[in-house]
């Protein structure tokens, strides 16, 4: 009887510790994955307020080159390199949101990372020199966008983007909107086309 009594206490303790390990696995994992998102939010949010600093500093400098009539090789770096971080900044987070299930496959074929990208490339193919008439009025063009972006990211100052919420998401909705309601004003498919058009440059 002792025996049978004993069996039962050890089935019931060795029935306790694998309850607790499971809960402790439990735990774990969630902590595990609660790390992830945190981090994965950290890199989120620093992305995209470096991405609307990026927007601000080119509309300041498209200015400066517009009123001085001249873009030194410099602010061409600094446009092209600005470009290239607002392009890879909304394919990530765009990336990201379908992986994720945030958002529906498709997602992350945009207009908008596609147009940074060629702006990018258009500046880093640009010399110091004096802009032309043509010249100028291709540059305002493509100010326009980057207005409209700047436009989208309003108000954003102490904005929160995490996976906790949808305001990283919704930020990456506004702009590519913006972008595609440009691109048809324009009636053009991208960005270049009016830079090829105003310089005749292929």
């Amino acid at each position: 009887m002792k025996q049978k009594n004993s069996g039962r206490t050890a089935i019931r303790i060795i029935s306790l510790l694998i309850f607790i390990i499971l809960i402790i696995i439990s735990i774990s994992e969630h902590q595990t994955k609660e790390l992830y998102k945190e981090h994965i939010s950290m890199i989120i949010n620093d992305s995209l307020h470096n991405m609307v600093s990026a927007f601000q500093e080119n509309e300041n400098m498209y200015d400066t080159v517009l009123r001085s009539g001249k873009i030194t090789l410099d602010q061409a770096r600094v446009l092209a390199m600005n470009n290239e971080l607002i392009q890879r900044t909304i394919q990530e987070n765009a990336d990201v949101a379908v992986k994720l299930k945030y958002k529906k496959e498709g997602f992350q074929y945009n207009q908008s990372s596609l147009n940074a990208q060629k702006i990018a490339l258009l500046f880093s193919e640009i010399n110091e020199s004096s802009i032309d008439s043509e010249e100028k009025l291709a540059i305002e063009k493509i100010r326009e966008l980057n207005k409209k972006w700047i436009s989208s990211s309003l108000p954003e100052n102490g904005t929160d983007y995490s996976l906790s919420n949808s305001h990283w998401i919704e930020l990456i909705d506004r702009i590519e909107k913006s972008t595609l309601i440009y691109l048809q004003e324009n009636n053009i498919t991208n960005v270049e086309e009016i830079w090829i058009e105003r310089t005749q440059i292929n």
